[in-house]
């Protein structure tokens, strides 16, 4: 449960509007007609729509976020710089994280991140994400006869600034630069590379009147379509809304403060997926031991299946360190055979 930002001692004012402010927040950032797709070639122009690039930015990262079914856009941990800005805004300490999931073949992704201690206007955090997509032999008029390897690599870097602001609001924007590059050793070009920046906006509200109500919305992946070769056959960002409420359960059951436990609701829009809705639930013992669950659609894409259907995972607390494992129960034609996801963390 995300600690209250009001000060020890001071007497809570009830606001008329929270739940007008908590519902707008639901709304307002799913982009117009999300769930409506234009067919191939039929635009206004007669032209084909550009395709999205930078695919890598949709691949689910985190133990925790994935074996809550994604369905964390409202709430408060380290690992929100992944998903919504906003999210860090009621953290208490500096937090250092590492990522760590298993594609298919020798794919893999690793995610390293930072979040300093809250100042009084605000946090921030630093974070680097590489996707590590193998070799492959390329060959010439000789299928047989290899002549170079390629390997592509994307590198991104971001940083984070978050902020608390009225009656409960609290905002974060993420700044990343995204670094796809694809070398070939042997070739006659050499490879090819890319960089595009994009920008994360996020938005939280928790009204004072309901403890342990959350409510979340995030904007992301908008920014310059990237370009390899020319701007004609430059491809347009992934761009992505979350919008979503998390409720701490368990004191409206009983008193006993040795048992936690939270539900989540996210609706996520944007792309060939269209709407997609996702759900979580997880339970604490003592603040050592989490069980965690959750479900979230499946796309019609590739990269919209990943992590759908039922996820599973386990949280340890030892003191100042944190681990994480999840696993999706059905795994997707990107993936691997064992899809799980590990996240170590650790406080000071």
């Amino acid at each position: 449960m995300r600690p209250s930002l009001s000060r020890p001692g001071r007497a809570r004012q009830r606001r008329v509007g929270g739940w007008c402010l908590g519902a707008t927040l639901l709304c307002a950032l799913l982009p117009r007609g999300a769930g409506a797709q234009a067919a191939p070639g039929d635009t206004a122009s007669g032209t084909t729509p550009a395709e999205e690039c930078c695919k890598e930015l949709l691949f689910p990262l985190g133990g925790r976020i994935v074996a809550l079914g994604r369905a964390v856009v409202a709430d408060t941990a380290p690992d929100a710089v992944l998903f919504n800005p906003a999210g860090l805004v009621g953290l208490r300490h500096a937090f250092f994280e590492v990522h760590y999931r298993k594609l298919v073949a020798d794919a893999q992704i690793v995610g390293i991140s930072y979040v300093t201690r809250p100042y009084s206007f605000g946090t921030f955090a630093l974070s680097y994400t590489l996707v590590d997509q193998g070799s492959i032999e390329t060959a010439g008029t000789d299928p047989n006869a290899p002549t170079g390897e390629t390997f592509r690599q994307v590198h991104e870097i971001s940083a984070t600034f978050a902020t608390a602001l009225a009656a409960g609001v609290s905002s974060g924007v993420t700044y990343r630069v995204f670094v796809a590059n694809s070398p070939c050793n042997g070739c006659a070009t050499g490879g090819a590379s890319g960089t595009t920046q994009l920008i994360d906006l996020g938005l939280q509200y928790h009204p004072r009147a309901v403890r342990g109500l959350a409510f979340g919305a995030a904007l992301v992946n908008a920014g310059i379509p990237l370009q390899i070769v020319n701007y004609e056959q430059s491809d347009r960002t992934p761009v992505r809304a979350r919008v979503g409420a998390t409720l701490e359960f368990m004191h409206l059951i009983q008193r006993d403060t040795t048992l936690s436990g939270t539900i989540s609701g996210q609706l996520d829009a944007g792309g060939p997926d269209g709407m997609l809705p996702a759900v979580g639930a997880q339970v604490t013992v003592a603040d050592v031991i989490s069980i965690r669950g959750g479900w979230h659609a499946e796309g019609a894409s590739a990269f919209g299946s990943l992590d759908s259907g039922a996820t599973l995972g386990v949280g340890l607390k030892l003191q100042r360190f944190t681990l994480s494992v999840a696993r999706a129960l059905a795994p997707a034609v990107l993936d691997s055979e064992s899809p799980f996801q590990v996240t170590f963390g650790m406080s000071f």
